[in-house]
């Protein structure tokens, strides 16, 4: 696991957060100068529509120590994310349909991540949270990658898979 002081601006961070139910992981785009760009809620409970902004560090961590902060790499080509693929799936069904997901993977700079998140801040494309289908993860990772998708959310196998991929 790499940490905080790993961070340049356009790395996909991640802190584990806690509700009633159990603990779930929050993701943003790190900008520089102890900002991230990630969804928010403007209550503290979370109960009002999430968007995306830029906020300081302390916003992102939600009481959480900057010491439990993990930067996430990505592999940089298909070459290599295919050789994953294939060693990871369970079976060539499994294989298949991570192929399928991951279609449109680009590895982006962290120069062009930043720009991406920094777009999205005005766009259309990420107003209208879901926590299923366009969470923080779904947006950490499509600006890194280009590939919607949230591990934390994908209920089968597969989503172990991609959470093994990126996470470990």
């Amino acid at each position: 696991m790499f940490g905080f002081n790993d961070a340049k601006p356009g790395s996909v961070i991640s802190i584990e957060r806690w509700n009633p139910f159990k603990s779930y992981y929050h993701y943003g785009i790190y900008s520089g100068n102890n900002n991230v760009i990630h969804y928010i809620s403007d209550s503290d409970d979370d109960t009002t529509t999430p968007y995306i902004a830029e906020t300081s560090i302390e916003r992102f961590l939600h009481n959480q120590p900057l010491g439990d902060v993990d930067v996430k790499f990505f592999p940089e080509s298909k070459k290599v994310l295919d050789v994953i693929l294939k060693k990871k799936a369970s079976n060539l069904d499994s294989y298949k349909q991570l192929v399928e997901i991951f279609a449109d993977y680009h590895f982006y700079s962290d120069r062009e991540t930043l720009r991406r998140a920094r777009n999205a801040l005005n766009g259309e494309s990420w107003t209208g949270y879901r926590l299923t289908t366009k969470n923080c993860e779904h947006f950490a990772i499509w600006c890194k990658t280009n590939v919607q998708f949230s591990s934390q959310v994908f209920d089968s196998p597969i989503g172990a898979v991609f959470a093994e991929i990126l996470f470990t």
